[in-house]
């Protein structure tokens, strides 16, 4: 937290922070899902559907993160991941929402890494106000700052959702500083190991495997 200038430093963003915020929510009211028709339609629809709209999210991110550099002169990385692998992710259609494979929102993701707060606020209010996504083929509609209230295990960045043709992607924004601690330092590594065992024991409970999930406790 230091390395961004401690939390006197993400305060001084809270006002712009909520702002971008509210004006999403105001325009697409929460909860942000798929489209309804996914209550009662499959999870391969819903990946097949992702693999149709990947190269039109990757184009659309890719020229909007051109933009920002060639218009308002902010440097950053983007990383374009997989679509989210389906084993992992129907575990999590299971366990975290019910089964109802409309609130799965992160098959298509994306991560942005701005050199230091400034730029990655900067980007974010450039980016969620462009007109590149102002479009119907390709619009912001939630944003969540994780900066200013972090994650378990006091990891922090932004999450932004992105319709793109109908699909929802999530887009993740952080900086270097923090990145690097997620990837290389190893803080996502030990995130995603406390998130399995949790998971496992959840989908234990489910299915009433008791002794599996007295082992894993």
């Amino acid at each position: 937290l230091e390395a961004v200038g401690g939390e006197a430093a993400l305060r001084s963003f809270a006002d712009r922070s909520n702002a971008m915020r509210m004006t999403l929510r105001s325009h697409w009211p929460p909860p942000q899902k798929q489209d309804p028709a996914y209550k009662s339609l499959t999870f391969d629809d819903l990946y097949n559907d992702a693999k149709r709209k990947k190269a039109a999210f990757e184009y659309e991110m890719q020229a909007g993160c051109n933009e920002l550099r060639d218009k308002r002169n902010i440097h950053m990385n983007m990383t374009i991941g997989p679509i989210k692998k389906k084993e992992r992710s129907m575990l999590k259609v299971k366990i975290k929402y019910g089964g109802d494979v409309s609130q799965l929102c992160d098959l298509l993701r994306c991560t942005i890494i701005f050199d230091n707060l400034s730029d990655l606020y900067d980007g974010i209010e450039e980016l969620t106000s462009s007109q590149r996504f102002s479009r119907g083929t390709a619009f912001f509609v939630a944003f969540e700052d994780r900066f200013l209230k972090a994650l378990t295990g006091g990891y922090r960045d932004c999450q932004l959702m992105l319709r793109v043709h109908g699909h929802l992607c999530e887009v993740q924004a952080s900086v270097r500083s923090f990145y690097m601690a997620k990837t290389v330092g190893g803080g996502h590594a030990q995130y995603r190991w406390a998130r399995e065992i949790n998971e496992h024991i959840l989908l234990s409970a489910i299915e009433k495997q008791g002794a599996l999930c007295q082992a894993l406790c």
